[in-house]
């Protein structure tokens, strides 16, 4: 019952009714609301139950009503669980994050570690009403299901920042923006560095980011067009500054690492680091 009432205390601070009134999740849901829910995946996790029916079976307990639950069919479980619009969960989860990262300075004790922050996205099969079609890259067909959207630092220990759920039709590149914003509320972005995939290649946003003084390292991609500023050459390595055919009077820092397997190129506009360290 205390370790319960443990991690109920932080649920408590995050406005859980103001949030289920504004996404309208508990309209069609009377038998248990947003709350109640909450505390039934809590009591699932601490109680270890493998199944909805070991959980509908733990709510049978005399300590039921005492931790605030109620009890609940499977199939009227299942049904919520199926029909509940995932992305009140992913909202709850951010101010979870907003609630430790400010309020407990989560962030100042790994401030001098703050070097890297990685943004990336995956999708998540499902086969739920609520799941919207899109292309999945790694079967390269139309596939139904979600799309999670993450920023973290990354280092000895790795923080997360933001977490948004869209529909699988959403692509990466058009989230970007948003997960960047989010970011900027906890950290100051002219003092990391931002690695993320060629799904987010787009080299407007290369300009802007430069404008704004955040500084990136991205996988490059194949058949752009440049134009060779200026070129320095190692054993395994080749170091350039270039200007893009398409935007030009904006220069970017473009590095090859000679590998067994091929070659490795990242765009920057980061012109301090040496080549090998930023492969690494």
């Amino acid at each position: 019952m205390r370790l319960f009432e443990g991690y109920l205390k932080p649920l408590k601070e995050v406005e859980i009714e103001g949030i289920s009134k504004e996404t309208h999740v508990d309209e069609y849901s009377k038998k248990l609301k947003l709350t109640q829910h909450l505390y039934l995946m809590l009591h699932f996790i601490l109680e270890d139950c493998e199944t909805l029916t070991a959980l509908c079976q733990s709510l049978h307990s005399s300590n039921t009503k005492r931790k605030g639950l109620v009890s609940i069919s499977k199939g009227q479980l299942s049904g919520v669980n199926e029909s509940r619009d995932y992305r009140v969960l992913g909202w709850i989860f951010y101010e979870l994050l907003y609630l430790i990262l400010h309020k407990h300075q989560a962030l100042l004790k790994v401030c001098k570690e703050l070097t890297l922050i990685g943004i990336d996205a995956t999708s998540i099969m499902l086969d739920l009403p609520f799941a919207t079609y899109g292309y999945h890259s790694l079967t390269q067909t139309i596939e139904k299901g979600i799309e999670l959207h993450l920023a973290a630092v990354l280092g000895k220990s790795t923080l997360p920042l933001t977490a948004m759920i869209t529909p699988m039709n959403v692509s990466d590149s058009t989230e970007f923006d948003q997960v960047l914003t989010d970011v900027g509320i906890f950290v100051d972005l002219s003092r990391v560095m931002l690695v993320f995939d060629k799904g987010y290649w787009n080299l407007k946003r290369f300009k802007d980011l430069t404008t704004n003084g955040i500084r990136f390292i991205v996988p490059t991609k194949s058949g752009i067009k440049y134009t060779v500023l200026k070129r320095g050459k190692g054993k395994k390595w080749e170091d350039m500054t270039i200007e893009f055919t398409s935007l030009p009077e904006a220069q970017f820092r473009l590095v090859v690492i000679r590998d067994k397997e091929g070659d490795l190129s990242y765009l920057t506009n980061n012109f301090e680091p040496p080549p090998p360290q930023i492969h690494r």
